[in-house]
């Protein structure tokens, strides 16, 4: 999870809306949502998407939270 926020701070500094996707594959560490939002101090707002990349249901979903985010984070 450090390797995560330079990352945080550059999209948060840039004014980017952004997701946070937790990659869970085999062999990995798991994490639940709730931890991670609380180990990085992830804001409300932004979504915490635990999701299998090797799974395209799983990747569709958090890109969708993404566009969803930033139309949300958008003026109309």
């Amino acid at each position: 999870l450090k390797d995560c926020f330079p990352a945080l701070d550059y999209f948060e500094s840039c004014g980017l809306p952004y997701v946070v996707a937790v990659n869970h594959f085999d062999g990995s560490e798991r994490f639940d949502a709730d931890d991670v939002r609380e180990a990085l101090t992830v804001p409300p707002h932004i979504p915490v998407m635990i999701m299998d990349a090797r799974r395209r249901i799983s990747v569709v979903e958090t890109l969708l939270a993404l566009v969803g985010h930033a139309l949300d984070a958008s003026p109309e």
